[in-house]
Protein backbone atom coordinates (compact mmCIF):
# COMPACT_ATOMS: atom_id res chain seq x y z
CA UNK A 1 0.00 0.00 0.00
CA UNK A 2 0.96 3.64 -0.79
CA UNK A 3 0.25 6.02 2.55
CA UNK A 4 0.77 9.52 2.00
CA UNK A 5 0.82 11.42 5.66
CA UNK A 6 0.29 15.33 5.89
CA UNK A 7 1.90 14.84 9.13
CA UNK A 8 3.82 12.41 10.60
CA UNK A 9 5.20 11.99 14.35
CA UNK A 10 7.42 10.29 16.31
CA UNK A 11 7.47 8.85 19.92
CA UNK A 12 10.60 8.51 22.11
CA UNK A 13 11.86 5.47 20.60
CA UNK A 14 11.34 6.72 16.85
CA UNK A 15 7.99 5.18 16.06
CA UNK A 16 5.22 6.08 14.54
CA UNK A 17 1.97 7.28 17.21
CA UNK A 18 -0.96 5.55 15.45
CA UNK A 19 -3.54 7.67 17.24
CA UNK A 20 -6.27 9.58 16.74
CA UNK A 21 -4.66 12.88 17.13
CA UNK A 22 -1.48 12.39 15.48
CA UNK A 23 -2.53 9.79 12.27
CA UNK A 24 -3.17 12.19 9.65
CA UNK A 25 -4.23 10.01 5.97
CA UNK A 26 -4.58 12.34 2.96
CA UNK A 27 -5.43 10.79 -0.24
CA UNK A 28 -4.08 7.20 0.62
CA UNK A 29 -3.74 4.60 -1.93
CA UNK A 30 -4.65 1.02 -1.34
CA UNK A 31 -3.71 -1.98 -3.46
CA UNK A 32 -6.91 -3.77 -4.83
CA UNK A 33 -8.45 -5.88 -1.72
CA UNK A 34 -5.79 -4.20 0.67
CA UNK A 35 -7.62 -3.76 4.54
CA UNK A 36 -7.00 -1.96 7.51
CA UNK A 37 -6.20 -4.41 10.49
CA UNK A 38 -6.78 -3.64 14.12
CA UNK A 39 -4.32 -3.49 16.92
CA UNK A 40 -4.19 -7.57 16.56
CA UNK A 41 -3.73 -7.71 13.03
CA UNK A 42 -6.98 -8.51 12.11
CA UNK A 43 -8.82 -7.31 9.25
CA UNK A 44 -11.24 -4.27 9.99
CA UNK A 45 -12.07 -2.96 6.44
CA UNK A 46 -10.79 -4.14 2.93
CA UNK A 47 -11.11 -1.98 0.53
CA UNK A 48 -12.08 -3.05 -3.60
CA UNK A 49 -10.72 -1.29 -6.28
CA UNK A 50 -13.54 -0.94 -9.57
CA UNK A 51 -12.26 0.07 -12.61
CA UNK A 52 -12.82 3.84 -13.49
CA UNK A 53 -14.77 4.61 -9.98
CA UNK A 54 -16.71 7.69 -9.99
CA UNK A 55 -18.61 7.18 -7.26
CA UNK A 56 -17.51 6.77 -3.56
CA UNK A 57 -18.27 7.47 0.34
CA UNK A 58 -18.17 9.98 2.64
CA UNK A 59 -17.87 9.54 6.31
CA UNK A 60 -18.68 12.97 8.61
CA UNK A 61 -19.03 13.00 12.72
CA UNK A 62 -21.19 15.33 14.29
CA UNK A 63 -21.22 17.76 17.03
CA UNK A 64 -23.36 16.81 20.26
CA UNK A 65 -27.19 16.70 19.34
CA UNK A 66 -26.27 15.77 15.77
CA UNK A 67 -26.02 12.59 13.89
CA UNK A 68 -22.72 11.59 12.12
CA UNK A 69 -23.41 10.10 8.66
CA UNK A 70 -22.44 8.15 5.64
CA UNK A 71 -23.11 10.02 2.26
CA UNK A 72 -22.85 8.99 -1.09
CA UNK A 73 -20.59 11.07 -3.30
CA UNK A 74 -19.52 11.03 -6.82
CA UNK A 75 -20.19 12.55 -10.55
CA UNK A 76 -23.99 10.69 -10.77
CA UNK A 77 -26.76 12.79 -10.18
CA UNK A 78 -29.05 9.46 -8.26
CA UNK A 79 -26.49 7.10 -5.97
CA UNK A 80 -28.31 4.61 -4.18
CA UNK A 81 -26.49 2.93 -1.01
CA UNK A 82 -25.91 -0.92 -0.62
CA UNK A 83 -25.56 -3.17 1.94
CA UNK A 84 -24.51 -6.55 0.69
CA UNK A 85 -24.46 -9.55 3.78
CA UNK A 86 -22.80 -12.90 3.01
CA UNK A 87 -24.56 -15.96 1.72
CA UNK A 88 -28.08 -16.25 3.83
CA UNK A 89 -26.94 -13.53 6.93
CA UNK A 90 -29.44 -10.42 7.18
CA UNK A 91 -29.16 -6.64 7.68
CA UNK A 92 -29.71 -6.20 11.37
CA UNK A 93 -30.34 -3.22 13.65
CA UNK A 94 -29.09 -3.70 17.21
CA UNK A 95 -29.68 -2.15 20.17
CA UNK A 96 -28.61 -3.14 23.66
CA UNK A 97 -30.46 -0.44 25.39
CA UNK A 98 -32.37 -1.45 28.33
CA UNK A 99 -36.65 -0.09 28.24
CA UNK A 100 -39.61 -0.70 25.57
CA UNK A 101 -38.10 0.80 22.95
CA UNK A 102 -35.45 -1.16 20.98
CA UNK A 103 -33.48 -0.46 17.93
CA UNK A 104 -35.38 1.51 15.10
CA UNK A 105 -34.98 2.60 11.08
CA UNK A 106 -36.02 6.08 10.46
CA UNK A 107 -36.40 7.42 7.17
CA UNK A 108 -36.21 11.55 6.70
CA UNK A 109 -37.36 13.71 3.72
CA UNK A 110 -35.57 16.76 4.62
CA UNK A 111 -37.79 19.38 1.64
CA UNK A 112 -37.43 23.00 1.32
CA UNK A 113 -40.70 22.61 -0.34
CA UNK A 114 -43.02 19.51 1.09
CA UNK A 115 -46.51 19.05 -0.81
CA UNK A 116 -49.55 16.37 -0.46
CA UNK A 117 -48.76 13.56 -2.17
CA UNK A 118 -44.71 13.70 -1.65
CA UNK A 119 -43.38 9.97 -0.85
CA UNK A 120 -42.09 10.27 2.70
CA UNK A 121 -40.22 7.01 2.36
CA UNK A 122 -39.80 4.03 0.58
CA UNK A 123 -38.98 -0.13 0.52
CA UNK A 124 -38.52 -1.40 -2.58
CA UNK A 125 -38.19 -5.27 -2.75
CA UNK A 126 -35.71 -6.47 -5.94
CA UNK A 127 -35.68 -10.09 -7.71
CA UNK A 128 -34.76 -11.57 -10.79
CA UNK A 129 -36.42 -12.83 -13.18
CA UNK A 130 -35.76 -15.96 -15.19
CA UNK A 131 -34.19 -13.87 -18.04
CA UNK A 132 -31.85 -12.51 -15.43
CA UNK A 133 -32.66 -9.42 -15.51
CA UNK A 134 -33.35 -7.25 -11.96
CA UNK A 135 -37.20 -6.81 -11.56
CA UNK A 136 -39.22 -4.91 -9.04
CA UNK A 137 -42.06 -7.16 -7.40
CA UNK A 138 -42.96 -5.13 -4.67
CA UNK A 139 -42.39 -1.42 -2.78
CA UNK A 140 -43.92 -0.18 0.37
CA UNK A 141 -44.15 3.68 0.72
CA UNK A 142 -45.08 6.21 3.23
CA UNK A 143 -46.79 9.02 1.66
CA UNK A 144 -47.90 12.54 2.84
CA UNK A 145 -51.27 13.45 2.99
CA UNK A 146 -51.52 16.60 4.04
CA UNK A 147 -48.28 18.83 4.92
CA UNK A 148 -49.89 21.61 6.91
CA UNK A 149 -48.40 22.40 10.10
CA UNK A 150 -50.61 21.49 12.93
CA UNK A 151 -52.78 19.14 10.48
CA UNK A 152 -50.25 16.50 9.00
CA UNK A 153 -51.08 13.42 7.93
CA UNK A 154 -49.94 10.01 6.57
CA UNK A 155 -50.30 7.26 4.87
CA UNK A 156 -48.41 3.62 4.45
CA UNK A 157 -48.94 2.46 0.81
CA UNK A 158 -48.55 -0.72 -0.53
CA UNK A 159 -47.72 -1.60 -4.66
CA UNK A 160 -46.98 -5.21 -5.53
CA UNK A 161 -46.37 -6.14 -8.88
CA UNK A 162 -49.23 -7.29 -11.15
CA UNK A 163 -48.99 -10.53 -13.26
CA UNK A 164 -47.69 -8.56 -16.42
CA UNK A 165 -44.88 -6.79 -14.31
CA UNK A 166 -46.74 -3.51 -14.00
CA UNK A 167 -48.10 -1.28 -11.33
CA UNK A 168 -51.51 0.30 -10.55
CA UNK A 169 -51.36 3.98 -10.30
CA UNK A 170 -53.47 3.88 -7.30
CA UNK A 171 -51.65 1.57 -3.99
CA UNK A 172 -53.48 -1.69 -3.64
CA UNK A 173 -53.26 -1.21 0.02
CA UNK A 174 -53.16 1.74 2.20
CA UNK A 175 -53.36 2.50 5.37
CA UNK A 176 -54.57 6.09 7.42
CA UNK A 177 -55.27 6.86 10.80
CA UNK A 178 -58.82 6.15 10.16
CA UNK A 179 -59.13 3.41 7.67
CA UNK A 180 -57.35 0.76 5.91
CA UNK A 181 -58.49 0.50 1.75
CA UNK A 182 -57.52 -2.53 -0.81
CA UNK A 183 -57.89 -1.53 -4.42
CA UNK A 184 -57.21 -3.79 -7.82
CA UNK A 185 -57.34 -2.08 -10.90
CA UNK A 186 -58.99 -4.16 -13.11
CA UNK A 187 -61.35 -3.74 -15.93
CA UNK A 188 -62.60 -7.32 -15.61
CA UNK A 189 -65.01 -9.24 -13.49
CA UNK A 190 -62.81 -9.77 -10.49
CA UNK A 191 -62.55 -7.38 -7.47
CA UNK A 192 -59.50 -7.26 -4.49
CA UNK A 193 -59.29 -10.14 -2.52
CA UNK A 194 -58.41 -9.97 1.12
CA UNK A 195 -57.87 -13.95 1.97
CA UNK A 196 -56.84 -15.37 5.32
CA UNK A 197 -55.31 -18.60 5.28
CA UNK A 198 -55.16 -21.17 8.17
CA UNK A 199 -52.50 -23.82 7.19
CA UNK A 200 -53.04 -26.98 9.29
CA UNK A 201 -52.37 -30.91 8.92
CA UNK A 202 -55.09 -31.26 11.76
CA UNK A 203 -58.15 -28.99 10.66
CA UNK A 204 -61.49 -30.16 13.19
CA UNK A 205 -64.65 -28.78 13.42
CA UNK A 206 -65.43 -25.28 14.97
CA UNK A 207 -61.66 -24.45 14.39
CA UNK A 208 -61.27 -21.08 14.08
CA UNK A 209 -60.17 -20.26 10.77
CA UNK A 210 -59.57 -16.28 11.36
CA UNK A 211 -61.81 -13.64 13.02
CA UNK A 212 -61.43 -9.58 13.34
CA UNK A 213 -62.14 -7.68 16.18
CA UNK A 214 -63.68 -4.49 16.77
CA UNK A 215 -62.56 -2.75 19.92
CA UNK A 216 -61.94 0.76 21.35
CA UNK A 217 -61.49 2.45 25.01
CA UNK A 218 -63.70 2.68 27.55
CA UNK A 219 -62.57 4.16 31.23
CA UNK A 220 -58.98 3.29 30.41
CA UNK A 221 -59.43 -0.35 29.00
CA UNK A 222 -59.60 -1.87 25.93
CA UNK A 223 -63.48 -3.29 25.12
CA UNK A 224 -64.37 -5.48 21.76
CA UNK A 225 -67.03 -4.31 20.91
CA UNK A 226 -67.82 -6.45 17.87
CA UNK A 227 -65.94 -9.57 16.35
CA UNK A 228 -66.19 -11.33 13.02
CA UNK A 229 -64.97 -14.64 12.42
CA UNK A 230 -64.65 -17.56 10.56
CA UNK A 231 -65.05 -21.53 11.28
CA UNK A 232 -64.98 -25.04 9.97
CA UNK A 233 -68.39 -26.49 10.46
CA UNK A 234 -66.79 -29.73 8.65
CA UNK A 235 -63.34 -30.54 7.25
CA UNK A 236 -64.32 -33.86 5.54
CA UNK A 237 -62.72 -33.91 2.43
CA UNK A 238 -65.56 -33.60 -0.67
CA UNK A 239 -67.85 -32.27 1.91
CA UNK A 240 -66.16 -29.09 3.80
CA UNK A 241 -68.63 -26.74 4.96
CA UNK A 242 -67.93 -23.73 6.88
CA UNK A 243 -69.74 -20.88 8.63
CA UNK A 244 -69.01 -17.34 9.03
CA UNK A 245 -70.71 -15.73 12.52
CA UNK A 246 -70.44 -12.29 14.27
CA UNK A 247 -70.85 -11.74 17.84
CA UNK A 248 -71.37 -8.20 19.53
CA UNK A 249 -70.61 -7.19 23.32
CA UNK A 250 -74.02 -6.66 25.23
CA UNK A 251 -74.83 -5.70 28.57
CA UNK A 252 -71.02 -5.37 29.21
CA UNK A 253 -70.00 -8.78 28.05
CA UNK A 254 -69.18 -10.91 24.83
CA UNK A 255 -71.51 -14.11 24.60
CA UNK A 256 -68.97 -17.11 24.45
CA UNK A 257 -71.15 -19.70 23.03
CA UNK A 258 -73.33 -18.12 20.82
CA UNK A 259 -73.07 -15.59 17.91
CA UNK A 260 -75.47 -12.73 17.10
CA UNK A 261 -75.72 -14.00 13.30
CA UNK A 262 -74.00 -16.95 11.82
CA UNK A 263 -74.44 -17.73 8.37
CA UNK A 264 -73.75 -21.50 6.41
CA UNK A 265 -74.02 -22.89 3.78
CA UNK A 266 -78.27 -23.39 4.04
CA UNK A 267 -79.28 -20.79 6.96
CA UNK A 268 -78.59 -17.64 8.39
CA UNK A 269 -79.88 -17.20 11.83
CA UNK A 270 -80.01 -14.37 14.65
CA UNK A 271 -79.82 -15.27 17.91
CA UNK A 272 -80.12 -12.84 21.15
CA UNK A 273 -78.67 -14.18 24.74
CA UNK A 274 -81.79 -12.28 27.39
CA UNK A 275 -83.76 -13.63 29.44
CA UNK A 276 -86.12 -10.86 28.87
CA UNK A 277 -89.24 -10.64 26.70
CA UNK A 278 -87.40 -8.98 23.55
CA UNK A 279 -85.88 -11.49 21.40
CA UNK A 280 -83.56 -10.38 18.40
CA UNK A 281 -84.34 -7.49 16.23
CA UNK A 282 -83.12 -6.75 12.28
CA UNK A 283 -84.12 -3.54 10.96
CA UNK A 284 -83.73 -2.46 7.86
CA UNK A 285 -83.62 1.20 7.87
CA UNK A 286 -83.67 4.21 5.15
CA UNK A 287 -81.57 7.31 5.19
CA UNK A 288 -83.49 9.93 3.12
CA UNK A 289 -83.47 13.59 3.37
CA UNK A 290 -86.70 13.20 1.50
CA UNK A 291 -88.90 10.21 2.50
CA UNK A 292 -91.92 10.32 0.08
CA UNK A 293 -95.61 8.19 0.38
CA UNK A 294 -94.59 5.14 -2.17
CA UNK A 295 -90.79 4.96 -0.76
CA UNK A 296 -89.74 1.52 -0.02
CA UNK A 297 -87.74 1.26 2.93
CA UNK A 298 -86.37 -2.47 3.06
CA UNK A 299 -87.56 -5.55 1.66
CA UNK A 300 -86.46 -9.10 1.25
CA UNK A 301 -86.20 -11.38 -1.89
CA UNK A 302 -86.27 -14.52 -3.02
CA UNK A 303 -83.93 -14.91 -6.04
CA UNK A 304 -83.25 -18.78 -7.94
CA UNK A 305 -82.76 -19.84 -10.94
CA UNK A 306 -85.39 -21.12 -14.06
CA UNK A 307 -84.64 -23.34 -16.36
CA UNK A 308 -82.29 -21.72 -18.44
CA UNK A 309 -79.59 -21.71 -15.40
CA UNK A 310 -77.02 -19.30 -15.15
CA UNK A 311 -77.22 -16.97 -12.53
CA UNK A 312 -79.57 -16.82 -10.21
CA UNK A 313 -81.88 -14.00 -11.89
CA UNK A 314 -85.48 -14.91 -11.06
CA UNK A 315 -87.21 -13.28 -8.35
CA UNK A 316 -89.80 -16.14 -7.10
CA UNK A 317 -91.38 -14.25 -4.42
CA UNK A 318 -90.67 -11.00 -1.82
CA UNK A 319 -91.72 -8.43 0.72
CA UNK A 320 -90.77 -4.97 1.42
CA UNK A 321 -92.35 -2.41 3.67
CA UNK A 322 -92.52 1.25 2.60
CA UNK A 323 -94.25 4.97 3.26
CA UNK A 324 -98.06 6.05 3.10
CA UNK A 325 -97.47 9.16 4.91
CA UNK A 326 -94.59 10.96 6.38
CA UNK A 327 -96.25 13.73 7.88
CA UNK A 328 -94.88 14.07 11.49
CA UNK A 329 -97.02 12.73 13.89
CA UNK A 330 -99.39 11.32 11.67
CA UNK A 331 -96.72 8.85 9.99
CA UNK A 332 -98.20 5.63 8.08
CA UNK A 333 -96.62 2.55 6.51
CA UNK A 334 -97.51 -0.39 4.56
CA UNK A 335 -96.11 -4.33 4.23
CA UNK A 336 -96.91 -6.17 1.23
CA UNK A 337 -95.86 -9.78 -0.22
CA UNK A 338 -95.68 -10.50 -3.67
CA UNK A 339 -95.00 -13.76 -5.54
CA UNK A 340 -94.35 -15.01 -9.17
CA UNK A 341 -96.88 -15.85 -11.32
CA UNK A 342 -97.34 -17.09 -15.03
CA UNK A 343 -93.83 -15.32 -15.42
CA UNK A 344 -94.68 -11.56 -13.76
CA UNK A 345 -93.97 -10.61 -10.25
CA UNK A 346 -98.14 -10.12 -9.02
CA UNK A 347 -98.90 -8.52 -5.33
CA UNK A 348 -100.87 -11.15 -3.31
CA UNK A 349 -101.16 -9.37 0.35
CA UNK A 350 -101.12 -6.06 0.82
CA UNK A 351 -101.22 -4.90 5.14
CA UNK A 352 -101.66 -0.96 6.16
CA UNK A 353 -103.13 0.96 9.10
CA UNK A 354 -106.70 0.67 7.54
CA UNK A 355 -107.25 -2.95 5.82
CA UNK A 356 -105.50 -6.10 4.75
CA UNK A 357 -106.00 -6.42 0.83
CA UNK A 358 -105.74 -10.07 -0.56
CA UNK A 359 -105.72 -10.54 -4.15
CA UNK A 360 -106.56 -14.37 -4.47
CA UNK A 361 -108.69 -16.81 -2.66
CA UNK A 362 -108.16 -17.83 0.93
CA UNK A 363 -107.50 -21.01 2.08
CA UNK A 364 -107.96 -22.49 5.49
CA UNK A 365 -105.89 -25.53 5.35
CA UNK A 366 -106.21 -26.50 9.02
CA UNK A 367 -107.42 -30.04 9.38
CA UNK A 368 -110.98 -29.30 10.31
CA UNK A 369 -112.97 -31.25 13.06
CA UNK A 370 -115.23 -33.60 12.18
CA UNK A 371 -117.61 -34.46 14.64
CA UNK A 372 -120.14 -37.70 14.59
CA UNK A 373 -123.31 -37.51 16.60
CA UNK A 374 -123.83 -35.84 19.93
CA UNK A 375 -120.61 -33.99 21.40
CA UNK A 376 -118.56 -30.81 22.04
CA UNK A 377 -118.03 -28.72 19.22
CA UNK A 378 -114.41 -27.91 19.59
CA UNK A 379 -112.63 -24.40 19.82
CA UNK A 380 -108.97 -25.12 18.73
CA UNK A 381 -109.94 -25.73 14.68
CA UNK A 382 -111.42 -23.49 12.40
CA UNK A 383 -114.10 -25.84 10.73
CA UNK A 384 -116.03 -28.62 12.43
CA UNK A 385 -117.98 -31.03 10.29
CA UNK A 386 -120.98 -32.10 12.33
CA UNK A 387 -122.47 -35.63 10.98
CA UNK A 388 -126.09 -35.49 12.41
CA UNK A 389 -127.14 -38.61 12.35
CA UNK A 390 -130.17 -38.75 14.53
CA UNK A 391 -131.35 -35.78 16.81
CA UNK A 392 -128.28 -35.08 18.77
CA UNK A 393 -127.33 -32.55 20.62
CA UNK A 394 -123.51 -30.49 20.30
CA UNK A 395 -121.89 -28.45 22.66
CA UNK A 396 -119.55 -24.94 22.19
CA UNK A 397 -117.51 -23.22 25.02
CA UNK A 398 -116.28 -19.99 24.84
CA UNK A 399 -113.12 -19.12 22.28
CA UNK A 400 -110.47 -16.01 22.20
CA UNK A 401 -111.39 -12.78 21.40
CA UNK A 402 -111.86 -12.29 17.43
CA UNK A 403 -111.60 -15.93 16.83
CA UNK A 404 -114.21 -16.97 13.71
CA UNK A 405 -115.60 -20.73 13.77
CA UNK A 406 -117.24 -22.39 10.88
CA UNK A 407 -119.78 -25.31 11.50
CA UNK A 408 -121.60 -26.99 8.78
CA UNK A 409 -123.98 -29.91 8.71
CA UNK A 410 -122.39 -32.48 6.39
CA UNK A 411 -124.43 -35.23 6.95
CA UNK A 412 -127.87 -35.55 8.23
CA UNK A 413 -130.14 -38.08 9.40
CA UNK A 414 -132.29 -35.86 11.94
CA UNK A 415 -131.88 -32.36 13.89
CA UNK A 416 -128.67 -31.42 15.61
CA UNK A 417 -129.12 -29.26 17.66
CA UNK A 418 -125.84 -26.80 18.75
CA UNK A 419 -125.73 -24.97 22.45
CA UNK A 420 -123.23 -22.64 22.69
CA UNK A 421 -122.40 -21.55 25.95
CA UNK A 422 -122.71 -18.00 25.36
CA UNK A 423 -124.55 -16.86 22.29
CA UNK A 424 -125.85 -13.25 21.69
CA UNK A 425 -129.45 -12.86 20.68
CA UNK A 426 -130.52 -16.54 20.67
CA UNK A 427 -129.84 -19.50 22.48
CA UNK A 428 -129.47 -22.80 20.27
CA UNK A 429 -128.61 -23.23 16.41
CA UNK A 430 -130.29 -26.38 15.14
CA UNK A 431 -128.99 -27.62 11.90
CA UNK A 432 -132.31 -29.10 10.17
CA UNK A 433 -131.08 -30.21 6.38
CA UNK A 434 -127.34 -31.17 5.08
CA UNK A 435 -125.57 -28.35 3.89
CA UNK A 436 -126.49 -25.83 6.55
CA UNK A 437 -124.01 -23.96 7.88
CA UNK A 438 -123.33 -21.16 10.33
CA UNK A 439 -120.22 -18.62 10.63
CA UNK A 440 -119.62 -17.29 14.44
CA UNK A 441 -117.49 -15.06 15.67
CA UNK A 442 -116.59 -14.91 19.39
CA UNK A 443 -116.92 -10.74 20.78
CA UNK A 444 -115.95 -9.96 24.35
CA UNK A 445 -117.97 -12.62 26.43
CA UNK A 446 -120.58 -13.84 23.26
CA UNK A 447 -120.53 -16.05 20.37
CA UNK A 448 -121.83 -13.36 17.30
CA UNK A 449 -123.63 -14.98 14.70
CA UNK A 450 -121.63 -13.65 11.52
CA UNK A 451 -124.33 -15.71 8.39
CA UNK A 452 -125.71 -18.63 8.75
CA UNK A 453 -127.79 -20.83 5.46
CA UNK A 454 -130.12 -20.90 7.01
CA UNK A 455 -130.43 -23.03 10.62
CA UNK A 456 -132.72 -22.42 13.01
CA UNK A 457 -132.19 -19.81 15.35
CA UNK A 458 -133.89 -19.54 18.70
Amino acid sequence: MDFKFNSLELDMAGNVGFDSTTSRLDDGRYSDLGDLDDASGNELFEFDTVASAVNYIRVANAATGDTPTFSMQGADTDIDFRIEPKGTGVTELYSSEAGAVGAGLSFFHDSDSPEANDIVAGIKGYGNDDGGNKTLYGQIGVVAGSVADGSELGAVVLYPAGADGSFDATPNFMVTRDSMTLTREDEGGSGMNFRFNHATTTPAAYDTIASTAYSSVNGGSSVTYGEAFTQIEDPTGGSEEGLFAWKVITDGAMASNSYAMQLTGDSLALTREDDGVAGMTMQLKQRSASPSPGDVIGGVKFVGNNSVGGNPATEYAGMGGGIVSTTDGSEEGFWGVKVMTGGAATSVLDVSGEDVSLSRPLRLKQTEQTLSGAGAVDVTSQTTNWDCNGAVAGTLADGSEGQRKFIYCGAYTGNGTLTPDNLLGFATIAFTAVGQSVLLEFRGSNWVIVGDTPCTLA
